[in-house]
């Protein structure tokens, strides 16, 4: 019980052992308590195996993904796009010596094209959060 029982002179944070750590929704820790700073800018996770100091991992802070308004570009190379042709037609016509029409029809590859540049796709992370330390107890 924190504080321990009613009445009593026991003051709230003395039923914890030294080495406890705890989460604070405030800026500073509590007198007897000593601020972690090693943690910043992180979420955090629920696991049902190691935690503490041995637990967490991630390179990104929070700040920078919340951040994020696009999800990062992409370029497609040739070799990444589907395998497809374009072809045109191409009608050709004109007479032969005897008065009749000789048409012909002509396939052909259109090539190419493009100018190679990427995309991208937008993203509305601005997760609400709260901001809370922790302490260790002395």
């Amino acid at each position: 019980m924190f504080g321990g029982l009613p009445g009593s002179k026991q003051k709230i944070g003395q039923s914890f052992p030294p080495g406890t750590t705890l989460l604070f929704w405030q800026a500073a820790a509590p007198i007897g308590w000593t601020k972690i700073t090693t943690q910043n800018d992180a979420l955090l996770r629920v696991v049902s195996g190691v935690g503490g100091p041995h637990g967490g991992g991630g390179s990104n802070a929070f700040s920078a993904v919340n951040a994020q308004t696009v999800v990062g570009s992409t370029t497609l190379s040739q070799a990444q796009m589907p395998s497809h042709t374009h072809t045109s037609l191409a009608a050709g016509g004109g007479s032969d010596y005897a008065g009749g029409s000789n048409y012909q029809s002509v396939y052909g590859n259109t090539g190419y094209a493009g100018g190679g540049g990427s995309h991208n796709h937008a993203i509305a992370m601005s997760i609400l959060y709260v901001d809370v330390i922790l302490a260790i107890k002395n």
